[in-house]
């Protein structure tokens, strides 16, 4: 039961931050530098996988 705990709180901290380093990206860069960061990171996402 404490194993899946700890799994289901590392996604959410996982979440959590992957969402606030997007956020301060997006916020960072212009859109076209942004669409890049996207797609370079969701084809690092999916190679992880």
């Amino acid at each position: 039961m404490v194993k899946a705990m700890l799994a289901i709180l590392d996604q959410a901290v996982y979440a959590l931050t992957n969402l606030a380093l997007q956020m301060l990206v997006a916020r960072s860069v212009s859109s076209e530098e942004f669409g890049a960061y996207s797609v370079g990171s969701t084809f690092f996402f999916v190679a992880a996988l």
